[in-house]
């Protein structure tokens, strides 16, 4: 479980791919514009919260 939310974040690392056991990412409420691609490595993920970001497309 990560709760990154309401940070202001403007990107997410690459290297979020690392956390290969991570289930639940909580990015709710940052300034998030895109997603990187590694992000479809993480095959154990099942919660993903965006809301409030902005987005443009995701991968």
């Amino acid at each position: 479980f990560l709760d990154l939310s309401s940070n202001k974040l403007g990107e997410l690392s690459d290297s979020i791919s690392e956390l290969t056991e991570l289930r639940s990412l909580l990015l709710f409420d940052n300034r998030l514009r895109r997603l990187p691609d590694s992000i479809s490595m993480l095959k154990c993920l099942t919660t993903l919260w965006l809301g409030r970001n902005r987005l443009r497309t995701i991968p």
